[in-house]
């Protein structure tokens, strides 16, 4: 097997444990907060947004750095430090006495982690360009994958074992992740390839492909950031971050709502974003593979039409069961659109500097991450949560014209120039 391919498969399932841990147990802290003796609706609601924001907010600042050590110290080094500071930090949780240690640790958890900007970078560093759709649409299919068996098992763990169980149980995956990569990853070389043909794999891929795609003669800079198609990746980034975090961290709350106690709340937030993430995890292989062979930017407002179409009703309807469906429908297609924008991110980067424009990747993603449940925790209180699902789906709608108003001057600019 190809060494950037069993790279590959060993980070998918470490990376399928890590965010285990990961969602063993992050997605009951509303819940955690109560146990701990929040009681007030408005500051419980608050107390969520902040620890939902704080770290993003760190992790976004820090990506920066990470990403920048790991262009010059290695990528496995980074993905270890950040699973072995994510073990310890879960475990701490399940130690906590009081809601501000869980507001420190989260905090913590932002500065020290961030598994998935690494492996991103070092799989990034090591697929041939003309196979990075479907590397980076696996790699993100472990996301989805965790997040939903994390919270699923999690669940009935929390609700019949305690919330305390669940941080140490996710703690020990994480440990086993790292233990993985430890053992399993090898770091390789950044590839910089001449403009040539490759050869086929497995029967396909014959046309000829240029890494890194850039003007000829012309260095890659930073300044690159801020041109197509580069700029219109991080604003979609930005963008799909803080839609795909808006709800997220109230779907324990609002659960709780619909059925009007806190008891058997986490068996139903688990299991539904378990059923979410599994559907993210099947649009992040399949439909991110179809950036193989047709059209990135094209594929994106495919996606975000539909999601703007289903994501609607979750504001209208109020029982559980057309609210999962619209909610799986609904994280399916929207998971297929990130890998996306990471395949032309890393098309348009070489390979050496994939680490600085993945970890800025990052930084903005985050700073979608920091602001969305800030703006989430504002709706609940003022309007009620389900109004968080309204303005969910109007900021799709605006990603939708975003694009417009790019593929428009890309339009205009190539009509003046005569191309």
């Amino acid at each position: 097997m190809e060494p950037w391919k069993k790279n590959l498969y060993i980070l998918w399932v470490a990376q399928v444990f890590s965010l285990m841990g990961f969602g063993f147990a992050l997605p009951f802290i509303p819940f955690y907060f109560q146990e701990l003796g929040v009681t007030d609706p408005d500051r419980l609601r608050i107390l969520v947004g902040v620890s939902s924001a704080l770290p993003a907010a760190l992790m976004g600042i820090m990506a920066l750095v990470w990403g920048a050590l790991s262009d010059k110290i290695g990528r496995k080094l980074m993905i270890l430090r950040a699973l072995l500071a994510g073990a310890l930090i879960i475990g701490g949780l399940g130690l906590a006495k009081n809601v501000e240690t869980v507001i420190v640790l989260r905090a913590a958890q932002g500065l020290f982690t961030g598994t998935m900007t690494a492996a991103i970078t070092l799989v990034a560093a090591g697929t041939p360009r003309h196979r990075l759709s479907y590397a980076l649409g696996l790699i993100a299919s472990s996301n989805f994958i965790g997040f939903s068996l994390g919270p699923f098992v999690g669940g009935f763990t929390a609700e019949y074992l305690g919330y305390r169980t669940s941080f140490f149980i996710g703690s020990l995956l994480l440990f086993f992740a790292f233990c993985l990569v430890l053992f399993g990853v090898k770091e390789l070389g950044v590839r910089k390839l001449s403009k040539k043909s490759v050869p086929a794999e497995e029967g396909r891929d014959k046309q000829p492909i240029s890494e890194p795609a850039q003007l000829p003669g012309e260095a890659f800079s930073l300044k690159m950031i801020f041109r197509q198609p580069l700029l219109l990746g991080f604003i979609l980034i930005f963008f799909m971050r803080f839609l795909r975090t808006f709800s997220q961290p109230f779907l324990p709350l609002y659960f709780q709502e619909m059925i009007g106690r806190l008891e058997g709340a986490s068996v139903i937030t688990g299991t539904v974003a378990g059923l979410a993430g599994l559907a993210s995890a099947a649009s992040g292989i399949i439909l991110s593979r179809l950036g193989d062979t047709h059209d990135k930017i094209t594929l994106i407002q495919i996606f975000i039409c539909i999601s703007a179409f289903v994501s609607f009703p979750l504001f209208l309807v109020r029982d559980l069961i057309p609210f999962t469906i619209f909610l799986v429908i609904t994280q399916f297609f929207m998971g297929g659109i990130e890998p996306l924008l990471s395949s032309i991110l890393g098309m348009h980067t070489p390979p050496e500097r994939r680490g600085i424009v993945f970890g800025i990747q990052t930084f903005i993603g985050s700073m979608g991450w920091f602001l969305a449940p800030l703006v989430g925790s504002t709706i609940s209180v003022g309007l009620g949560i389900r109004y968080i699902f309204l303005s969910n789906t109007i900021g799709i709608i605006l990603v939708f014209f975003i694009i417009l108003f790019f593929n428009h001057n890309k339009f205009t600019r190539k009509k003046r120039s005569g191309c």
